[in-house]
C-alpha cells in the first residue's frame, strides 16, 4: 500500500517515456536532407539529443567536429567562464556569406544607426539572427 501512489506514477509516465523514444531527429524537420559528411550528434555523442546530458567539454567536442566537417562554420571564442572553459560561438551561414561577413556586420550594425539605417536595402540583406542558450 505504501508504494501504491509510486506504482500509479510510473505507470503514468511509461506511455510519454516510451513514445519519446520513438522520435528520431527527422521528427523535428520531416523531408530534410542532411549532408552526410557533417557528423550528427548521436555519431559523435552515441546517443540522441535529449536522451542524456552533455558535459561541456563534449559539447565544445561536437563544435569543432561541426566547425572541420563544413565550410558553413566557422568556430569562436569569445572569452572564458570563470572555471576558464571556454566560451564559443558558432557562426553558420554560406560560404558566400562567410567570405563577407564584415560587411554583414557593418551593415547590421548600421541598422541601430539612423543616420545610416534609412539607406540601407533591407531586403537585399541576410538575415542575422542570434541563440544564445544559458541555464
Amino acid at each position: 500500500m505504501r508504494h501504491l501512489p509510486l506504482l500509479i506514477l510510473l505507470s503514468c509516465l511509461t506511455p510519454f517515456y516510451a513514445i519519446s523514444q520513438e522520435l528520431s531527429l527527422s521528427y523535428y524537420l520531416p523531408g530534410t536532407t542532411y549532408d552526410t559528411a557533417v557528423p550528427t550528434p548521436a555519431s559523435v555523442f552515441g546517443h540522441e539529443v535529449g536522451e542524456w546530458h552533455l558535459s561541456h567539454d563534449k559539447l565544445l567536442m561536437y563544435y569543432e567536429k561541426l566547425a572541420a566537417a563544413s565550410d558553413r562554420i566557422t568556430l569562436h571564442e569569445y572569452g572564458r567562464s570563470h572555471e576558464n572553459r571556454p566560451l564559443l560561438y558558432l557562426l553558420i551561414t554560406s560560404v558566400e556569406n562567410h567570405k563577407n561577413i564584415k560587411t554583414i556586420q557593418d551593415q547590421h550594425l548600421s541598422l541601430c544607426d539612423p543616420t545610416k539605417s534609412a539607406g540601407l536595402k533591407i531586403a537585399e540583406m541576410p538575415l542575422v539572427i542570434y541563440q544564445g542558450f544559458s541555464i
